[in-house]
């Protein structure tokens, strides 16, 4: 039965991975007999990343035996649980694209119909932490340092149009150039040999 485009899961073909990294292999399900020769196949991979990290998804072997036909062959992947509105990649053509995962768990899940069991998958999935940016100058200031910071600015220009103000009207008293008499023997004696 069709769920929104995707088969519901046949519950005895499922694996759960965890760690730091890893591979998920459609073929370990012929290697651990989960489904008969000829029977379709419908198989989930968990994966459970390290505690607060997320995961990065690359596949390394990627081939659908009947490329573009979704109905017979896809390989999905969903960010979270495997439920329809947590699916991030459906891939069923010729290429596909390595996907990153909001969260730390992750779904793989692939449908093989009775014609199709030549598909086949295999990818790297790593664990990964996003390093927290250290704030800049700009990103440390808070509204509160930002509101000091704009206020104390405004009291300083208030002030300053004050004193320009005020140096402005402020009558200025004159000073007027006082000429003294030049005595020119008083330097005559002192040069005269």
């Amino acid at each position: 039965t069709y769920l929104g485009g995707i088969l519901n899961p046949i519950p005895d073909c499922q694996f759960e991975l965890s760690g730091a990294d890893g591979i998920v292999r459609s073929s370990q399900v012929e290697q651990e007999e989960k489904t008969k020769p000829g029977q379709a196949v419908d198989c989930i991979w968990t994966i459970k990343a390290t505690p607060k990290a997320k995961i990065y998804l690359r596949f390394l072997d990627y081939q659908m035996e009947h490329s573009n036909e979704c109905k017979r062959n896809f390989v999905a992947v969903y960010d979270g649980s495997s439920s329809i509105e947590n699916l991030k990649a459906k891939f069923c053509s010729t290429v596909a694209n390595d996907v990153m995962l909001k969260t730390g768990i992750g779904v793989i899940r692939m449908w093989a119909d009775e014609g199709s069991r030549l598909s086949r998958f295999r990818m790297l999935f790593t664990s990964f932490v996003e390093q927290k940016k250290k704030a800049g100058v700009f990103e440390q200031i808070t509204k509160t340092h930002g509101t000091i910071i704009g206020i104390t600015s405004g009291i300083v220009l208030v002030l300053l149009i004050i004193s320009i103000l005020v140096q402005v009207k402020q009558p200025r008293k004159k000073v007027m150039a006082c000429k003294t008499a030049f005595n020119k023997t008083g330097f005559q004696e002192v040069f005269d040999p």
